[in-house]
């Protein structure tokens, strides 16, 4: 299975609206050069930034989704392998 049909299936069992959407939106952003700016992904999801920020806490928190950026650095994307995943998560360690 490629990433883009694990992250579409995932995102199918996410039952709030907002989450899904933004989820849903995020499938298009797998792998860091395909990264999207914040203020990008607000727009498309027609949410503000903070609401942006909370819900992909909880993509992350509650869903298990590896939404991955770096520090300094604009952009978020979702994870192409696991090991793109590790790396952003002993970042942030």
């Amino acid at each position: 299975m490629n990433p883009r049909e694990y992250y579409r299936m995932k995102t199918a069992s996410i039952t709030e609206a907002d989450v899904r959407l933004v989820a849903a939106c995020m499938t298009d952003y797998i792998g860091e050069e395909n990264a999207v700016r914040l203020d990008a992904l607000c727009r498309r999801v027609s949410m503000d930034e903070r609401k942006v920020r909370l819900i992909l806490g909880k993509l992350v928190t509650e869903y298990g989704v590896p939404v991955c950026a770096h520090a300094g650095k604009a952009g978020r994307w979702l994870a192409r392998s696991f090991d793109e995943a590790r790396e952003t998560q002993a970042e942030y360690y």
